[in-house]
């Protein structure tokens, strides 16, 4: 089984092309697309922030719970922030030092404005 590198999908080993996000395999070397773990998110709904912000800066990413690839959800899980529980953020080798500067970016950019939940000195 070949797995796809952006979207992760297990297709056959002889595929050019990824059966569900179409990505095609020819064009990376398999060195590019070691999978660095950047990030732990604390939900769902963080890790599909952070996901966005990457991809839209032309990071590929892939996003995947820590354990054994199963979960159980909780009856006390809010429908808003998606699956409870934290979610791996994983990027390509070659991308990695650009998704750290993204995300530094980011956070500074947040600091600056005031909208970094984790400040509570503007609470005071």
């Amino acid at each position: 089984m070949k797995i796809c590198q952006r979207c992760g999908c297990e297709n056959d080993d002889d595929a050019v092309v990824c059966k569900k996000c179409g990505f095609e395999f020819a064009d990376i070397s398999e060195d590019t697309f070691k999978w660095i773990l950047l990030k732990t998110a604390s939900n769902e709904f963080e890790g599909d922030i952070i996901k966005n912000l990457l991809e839209e800066n032309g990071v590929v990413v892939m996003m995947k719970r820590p354990g054994p690839g199963y979960s159980l959800s909780s009856p006390f899980a809010n429908p808003l922030l998606g699956s409870a529980g934290q979610w791996n953020i994983f990027v390509a080798n070659d991308d990695l030092e650009r998704a750290s500067e993204i995300l530094e970016a980011q956070l500074s950019e947040e600091e600056e404005d005031g909208t970094n939940e984790d400040d509570d000195e503007g609470d005071k």
